[in-house]
């Protein structure tokens, strides 16, 4: 589907009732320009506008100049939308990863339900049978919650462009997510993968893990320039993207990765630098990810003897890296964690719940909250204190024996002025 120049421009009803039909006109200078036509009747604006159109053929596709406003939409089904909106509206939105991530869910899970209706005659039950569907095959409620959320975000674009009147996605509620297990390590086994972990190459590298909570991405892009012996300093992460056409599809090759001119589309205030193969450096999607980690103790003695012994090759200057200097793998680096769980003897618990282990540290410290929040990079309250694990026995027991303390000091406060009241009450009535 072309973008809306396919067929017409666009048509509408403006404040002082005349009907207004429009279309985008090249550029050279990047400020926009339209052609608009205006008129109380909504069919003299439309044919105004198929007037000019004749006459400028290399505007849009001169085929389509001729058909009627409502056929030309009529044309149009879900994948040609989605087609158009992945292509064209939301790289310029979104980040590179949240890209992939829609359309991965588009080509899986959208398209094949719901991705040969009409976008015009898409019902709010097609979405629940889009849902309904994603789950009979096997998959989760909360990949079919992504479905709907990304359809959304879809249909909310193509309201805006005026291919639809309403976005049906939102007069039904997503599916609710499945609950997701979360698996923090306990103290005494965060100290057997330590132990495991001892003399390993990358050993403060799991240290800094259980120590800082810091994600996965933001440990494989730390920077040596970014650490001290003080801080380290989180505000690039490490990401894997896919490559794309940007030769329009002519080059003859089938991946993106092969193309000549090969683009990773993104947003125009997107910092990245591109290290090697599909491997990224790019700034954390909030602000709140940009923060310093103090480097204390043993943590601090780890990482200088790292960064004294560290003599491989170092291109990109990371803190961590293989052995020839290359950034390591997301993947492989999952694989060495499940590795040194298996050695420590613990439970197999994803890295990102090292990150749970470091809140669950934090609120057993007795850290303020305002503080584990900045530390962790958290945006909201809500999401830190869904960090850490509910019904932490060690934690409620700690709480409970300190109201047991004050209790019981109370108690004993009130015993001893009950005695000496009662004597000296004897003592007066003798």
């Amino acid at each position: 589907m072309a973008r809306r120049a396919r067929g017409s421009g666009s048509l509408s009803l403006d404040g002082r009732g005349l009907w207004t039909a429009g279309i985008e006109l090249p550029s050279a200078t990047g400020k926009r320009r339209r052609k608009v036509f205006r008129s109380k009747d909504r069919e003299t604006a439309v044919a105004k506008l198929r007037a000019y159109l004749r006459l400028h053929p290399g505007l849009i596709n001169p085929s389509r100049v001729h058909q009627p406003f409502e056929d030309e939409l009529a044309e149009v089904t879900v994948s040609d939308w989605l087609t158009e909106w992945l292509t064209n509206v939301a790289p310029e939105e979104v980040r590179p990863k949240t890209l992939g991530g829609y359309s991965t869910i588009v080509r899986r899970q959208i398209e094949p339900t719901i991705g040969h209706i009409a976008i015009r005659d898409l019902r709010a039950r097609d979405v629940r049978q889009m849902s309904a569907s994603i789950q009979a095959a096997g998959l989760s409620p909360t990949t079919a919650n992504q479905a709907h959320r990304v359809l959304s975000v879809a249909l909310t674009a193509a309201q805006r462009d005026e291919v639809v009147e309403r976005n049906v996605a939102k007069l039904i509620p997503p599916p609710r997510k499945a609950r997701s297990p979360q698996q923090a390590l306990t103290l005494e086994e965060c100290h057997r993968v330590l132990q495991a972990a001892r003399g390993q190459p990358l050993e403060s590298m799991w240290y800094a893990a259980l120590f800082s909570g810091a994600r996965q991405g933001e440990l494989l892009g730390m920077q040596r320039q970014l650490m001290d012996a003080d801080f380290m300093e989180i505000s690039w992460q490490l990401q894997r993207l896919s490559w794309r056409h940007g030769c329009g599809g002519n080059c003859g090759w089938a991946r993106g990765s092969d193309c000549p001119m090969k683009v990773v589309p993104a947003p125009a205030d997107w910092e990245s630098r591109h290290l090697t193969g599909g491997l990224w450096l790019t700034r954390p999607k909030s602000r709140a990810g940009r923060r310093l980690i103090p480097v204390v103790g043993a943590f601090r003695q780890a990482i200088q003897d790292h960064l004294a012994l560290a003599d491989d090759p170092n291109p990109f200057g990371l803190v961590w890296h293989m052995p020839d200097g290359k950034p390591i793998d997301p993947k492989l680096h999952l694989r060495m964690w499940y590795r040194l769980l298996d050695r420590a003897g613990v439970k197999r618990v994803r890295f990102h719940d090292a990150r749970h282990t470091a809140v669950d540290m934090l609120y057993s410290a007795n850290v303020p909250e305002d503080v584990i929040r900045e530390l962790v990079g958290h945006s909201t309250w809500e999401t830190t204190r869904l960090y850490k694990t509910p019904m932490n026995r060690a934690r409620l027991a700690a709480a409970m024996e300190s109201v047991g303390v004050l209790l019981d000091s109370q108690s004993e406060s009130s015993d001893r002025r009950s005695r000496e009241l009662v004597g000296n009450t004897a003592h007066s009535e003798r």
